[in-house]
Order: structure tokens, then sequence, then C-alpha cells
């Protein structure tokens, strides 16, 4: 067997005078396989999200929005800031190019009502159109 291994996954590293087995390449084979099964595992589970979108008006009102799923995130997006969501956290963040302000914001299920602070603040500004871009999960 050989004396030196590699350092992340314990491979075999041959000096010139080692003997070369065959049960080391079969143990470095079934080092390889579980760390490229691993690595499939992880990658099967990213980029699994649905992007979703819709618009609405501010009427001076507490918005809401009904999504076909608990989205992973929420993105409001105003012509002059944007607002970001998460499900489950009582605050959403809007950004204005010289400030932020916190929403209030409540999670029903598949849907999210915010409120607090004036109009402009929670996206609700009478007659201004809102683009919302949330992604789902798969």
């Amino acid at each position: 067997m050989s004396a030196n291994h590699t350092a992340n996954y314990g491979l075999s590293q041959w000096e010139g005078e080692d003997r070369v087995l065959r049960t080391d390449f079969n143990e470095d084979n079934a080092k390889l396989d579980a760390a490229l099964a691993a690595h499939d595992a992880v990658l099967a589970r990213k980029g699994n999200g649905q992007l979703w979108t819709t618009s609405y008006y501010g009427t001076g009102s507490a918005p809401s929005i009904n999504f076909p799923k608990r989205p992973s995130i929420v993105f409001v997006i105003a012509p002059n800031g944007f607002m970001v969501m998460l499900p489950g956290m009582a605050k959403a963040t809007s950004v204005f190019p010289n400030a932020t302000h916190n929403v209030n914001t409540t999670w029903n299920g598949n849907s999210v009502s915010w409120y607090g602070g004036e109009a402009w603040v929670m996206m609700a500004a009478s007659g201004t159109s809102y683009q919302v871009v949330a992604i789902l999960p798969a």
C-alpha cells in the first residue's frame, strides 16, 4: 500500500519504490464513487426553483399577494427602489437610493401582506405600478 495519500479524499499516492496493489485502486475508486455521489446529490438540489412574476398598482393601502406555492424569496420592484421579503420573517426591507426602511409582514400559507409606514415605503403609493418577482420551490 502506498505511504502517501491525498489531503482531501485520502487517495493513494505512490512513490517510485512503492508496490502498486489492485486493492489500493479499488479502495480509491470506492472513495471517488462516494464523493461523486454526494456531489451529485447536492447538485440535484441546486437551481430547482421556479421564477414567478406578477404586478399590481398601489392603492395607498396595505398590499397582499397570493402565490401558487410558498415562495423562497420575494422582490417587489418600484420605480425608485425595491423591497425584499423572506417567508416567515416579520419584517421586509425597502431599499431606496438614500435610505432603507423596515415594513411589517404577515405570512399566511402561500400569502403575504405587508403594512407600516408611508405608502411609498410599503410599495403601495396610489397609482404606482409595482413588479413582483418571487422564487418558488420546484
